[in-house]
């Protein structure tokens, strides 16, 4: 399944129920043993943690070969978190990359 919901959608009330989300790669962070992904879809944006140790290696070498604006599919559950864009993110089972942007942009969009 490509999608089961957009970002608009995904509220602290679905607090460990397990999401789909689509879109475009916004951000990558890596603080070491956590890394942060924003998916951007048409409705806003989405954060996706993923931490050494709870999350499948499999996920964090994906994250890690992850380019702005490369277009993924996330699979995994929605926790409550205060400092993330609309106060949830999600914890990846899976990260599907579904098209892969070609590094350097044509256009840099990054301010």
């Amino acid at each position: 399944m490509l999608r089961t919901h957009y970002s608009s959608q995904i509220t602290k009330a679905m607090d460990g129920k397990a999401v789909v989300i689509a879109g475009w790669v916004e951000k990558v962070r890596d603080l070491g043993k956590v890394k942060f992904l924003v998916v951007r879809d048409r409705d806003g944006v989405t954060q996706v943690t993923a931490k050494t140790g709870s999350s499948d290696k499999k996920v964090i070498d994906s994250i890690d070969k992850l380019t702005r604006e490369s277009v993924v599919s996330v699979r995994g559950k929605v926790q409550k978190n205060a400092s993330a864009p609309g106060e949830v993110e999600i914890l990846p089972d899976e990260i599907v990359v579904l098209s892969k942007a070609e590094t350097p942009l044509p256009l840099e969009t990054d301010p």
